[in-house]
Protein backbone atom coordinates (compact mmCIF):
# COMPACT_ATOMS: atom_id res chain seq x y z
CA UNK A 1 0.00 0.00 0.00
CA UNK A 2 3.26 2.39 0.98
CA UNK A 3 4.95 1.39 -1.95
CA UNK A 4 1.57 2.09 -4.19
CA UNK A 5 1.31 5.83 -2.82
CA UNK A 6 4.92 6.08 -3.19
CA UNK A 7 4.62 5.30 -6.42
CA UNK A 8 2.09 7.26 -7.42
CA UNK A 9 3.44 10.12 -5.53
CA UNK A 10 6.56 10.20 -7.17
CA UNK A 11 4.81 9.67 -10.89
CA UNK A 12 2.77 12.79 -10.16
CA UNK A 13 5.38 14.81 -9.67
CA UNK A 14 7.63 13.89 -12.65
CA UNK A 15 4.62 14.24 -14.44
CA UNK A 16 4.33 17.90 -13.34
CA UNK A 17 7.80 19.07 -13.97
CA UNK A 18 7.67 17.13 -17.37
CA UNK A 19 4.81 19.34 -18.30
CA UNK A 20 6.52 22.30 -16.48
CA UNK A 21 9.70 22.04 -18.95
CA UNK A 22 7.48 21.64 -21.73
CA UNK A 23 5.60 24.98 -21.21
CA UNK A 24 8.72 26.59 -20.59
CA UNK A 25 10.08 25.19 -23.70
CA UNK A 26 7.23 26.24 -25.73
CA UNK A 27 6.67 29.17 -24.39
CA UNK A 28 10.26 30.56 -25.35
CA UNK A 29 9.78 28.82 -29.05
CA UNK A 30 6.58 31.30 -29.32
CA UNK A 31 7.89 34.14 -27.86
CA UNK A 32 10.03 36.88 -29.48
CA UNK A 33 10.73 38.63 -26.30
CA UNK A 34 14.06 38.74 -25.24
CA UNK A 35 15.48 39.90 -21.98
CA UNK A 36 18.08 42.48 -22.01
CA UNK A 37 20.73 40.85 -19.66
CA UNK A 38 21.01 37.51 -21.52
CA UNK A 39 22.12 39.62 -25.19
CA UNK A 40 24.59 38.37 -26.73
CA UNK A 41 26.15 41.27 -27.98
CA UNK A 42 26.21 44.31 -25.66
CA UNK A 43 27.73 47.71 -26.52
CA UNK A 44 30.85 48.59 -26.04
CA UNK A 45 31.23 50.66 -22.82
CA UNK A 46 32.45 54.52 -23.17
CA UNK A 47 36.26 54.89 -22.63
CA UNK A 48 36.79 51.12 -22.45
CA UNK A 49 40.83 50.82 -21.99
CA UNK A 50 40.58 47.25 -22.55
CA UNK A 51 42.43 45.76 -26.04
CA UNK A 52 38.72 44.99 -27.75
CA UNK A 53 38.55 44.00 -30.85
CA UNK A 54 35.44 44.14 -32.62
CA UNK A 55 36.47 42.32 -35.69
CA UNK A 56 37.38 39.49 -33.54
CA UNK A 57 34.36 39.96 -31.41
CA UNK A 58 32.49 39.04 -34.21
CA UNK A 59 33.34 35.45 -34.63
CA UNK A 60 30.38 33.71 -32.75
CA UNK A 61 31.65 30.17 -33.33
CA UNK A 62 33.91 27.63 -31.60
CA UNK A 63 35.46 25.88 -34.53
CA UNK A 64 35.75 29.22 -36.41
CA UNK A 65 37.69 30.75 -33.72
CA UNK A 66 40.18 27.77 -33.52
CA UNK A 67 40.47 27.74 -37.49
CA UNK A 68 40.72 31.57 -37.19
CA UNK A 69 43.72 30.86 -34.50
CA UNK A 70 45.69 28.51 -35.87
CA UNK A 71 45.63 30.20 -39.23
CA UNK A 72 47.01 32.63 -37.15
CA UNK A 73 50.01 30.51 -35.28
CA UNK A 74 50.93 29.65 -38.31
CA UNK A 75 50.76 32.64 -40.70
CA UNK A 76 52.68 34.58 -37.69
CA UNK A 77 55.84 31.46 -37.45
CA UNK A 78 54.40 31.27 -33.50
CA UNK A 79 56.25 28.73 -31.86
CA UNK A 80 56.67 27.28 -27.73
CA UNK A 81 55.52 30.14 -25.51
CA UNK A 82 54.69 32.83 -28.44
CA UNK A 83 52.01 30.44 -28.69
CA UNK A 84 49.65 30.75 -25.58
CA UNK A 85 50.58 34.27 -25.15
CA UNK A 86 49.26 34.74 -28.81
CA UNK A 87 46.27 32.62 -26.99
CA UNK A 88 45.33 34.60 -24.25
CA UNK A 89 46.02 38.01 -27.10
CA UNK A 90 43.27 36.51 -28.52
CA UNK A 91 40.86 36.21 -25.55
CA UNK A 92 41.39 39.94 -24.24
CA UNK A 93 40.82 41.08 -27.71
CA UNK A 94 37.17 39.02 -28.33
CA UNK A 95 36.12 39.92 -24.85
CA UNK A 96 35.60 43.16 -22.59
CA UNK A 97 34.83 43.02 -18.71
CA UNK A 98 30.80 42.45 -18.38
CA UNK A 99 29.19 39.50 -16.96
CA UNK A 100 27.47 37.18 -19.50
CA UNK A 101 24.02 35.27 -18.28
CA UNK A 102 22.15 32.49 -20.08
CA UNK A 103 18.92 32.31 -20.25
CA UNK A 104 16.84 30.42 -17.40
CA UNK A 105 13.67 31.05 -19.81
CA UNK A 106 13.20 26.60 -20.65
CA UNK A 107 15.36 25.22 -17.48
CA UNK A 108 13.09 25.32 -14.61
CA UNK A 109 15.81 24.33 -11.66
CA UNK A 110 18.05 27.20 -12.93
CA UNK A 111 14.82 29.53 -13.41
CA UNK A 112 13.89 28.38 -9.34
CA UNK A 113 17.72 28.24 -7.99
CA UNK A 114 17.65 32.25 -9.66
CA UNK A 115 14.82 32.82 -7.99
CA UNK A 116 15.57 31.86 -4.48
CA UNK A 117 19.28 32.72 -4.28
CA UNK A 118 19.85 35.52 -6.81
CA UNK A 119 23.22 36.38 -5.10
CA UNK A 120 24.48 33.03 -6.52
CA UNK A 121 24.38 34.23 -10.22
CA UNK A 122 23.05 31.07 -11.40
CA UNK A 123 22.50 31.98 -14.85
CA UNK A 124 25.94 33.80 -15.52
CA UNK A 125 26.95 31.75 -18.88
CA UNK A 126 30.33 29.25 -18.20
CA UNK A 127 29.94 26.67 -21.44
CA UNK A 128 31.99 27.91 -23.60
CA UNK A 129 29.28 26.98 -26.49
CA UNK A 130 27.31 29.64 -24.63
CA UNK A 131 30.07 32.17 -24.43
CA UNK A 132 31.67 32.17 -28.21
CA UNK A 133 28.62 33.76 -29.40
CA UNK A 134 29.22 36.94 -26.58
CA UNK A 135 31.25 39.93 -26.61
CA UNK A 136 31.60 40.27 -22.94
CA UNK A 137 32.23 38.12 -19.78
CA UNK A 138 34.34 38.34 -16.81
CA UNK A 139 37.51 37.08 -15.85
CA UNK A 140 36.63 33.43 -15.47
CA UNK A 141 34.63 33.21 -18.17
CA UNK A 142 37.12 34.34 -20.58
Amino acid sequence: MIINLFYKFTLTIGIVFLLLSAYLNISKMVSDDSISSYQNVLTVPKGLTEIYDEKIAKIDNLNDLKKFVDYEIKENNFEGIDIPIYIDDIVRRKYFHQTAYISADTNWILKGADYFFPERFFTTAMDPKDLIEKNHGICNQQ
